[in-house]
């Protein structure tokens, strides 16, 4: 099943989330986290476990704070105006 965080939204979706709204492909973040593209997949759908290093890799790219990459969907963000849409 889906690795789920206390909230019950995986943390993969929020992930797949913040590429998909800064317009990012999973080809170039899996490039960035030095991981193969299946694997990052495998991540943001909620397969295997995140490593810290790949959330890391999107908060950097994103330019995205760890907390806020981690805490709520960039849909839920833009919505609330933690940030404003790319």
């Amino acid at each position: 099943g889906e690795l789920l965080d206390y909230y019950g939204v995986a943390r993969g979706e929020r992930l797949r989330s913040w590429r998909n709204g800064l317009d990012r492909t999973q080809r170039h973040m899996a490039e960035l986290a030095k991981v193969a593209q299946p694997t990052l997949s495998y991540y943001e759908n909620g397969k295997r476990s995140i490593p810290f290093a790949v959330v890391q890799s999107y908060a950097s790219e994103l330019n995205v704070s760890l907390d806020l990459l981690t805490a709520v969907t960039y849909e839920e963000a833009v919505a609330s105006g933690m940030v404003t849409s790319a």
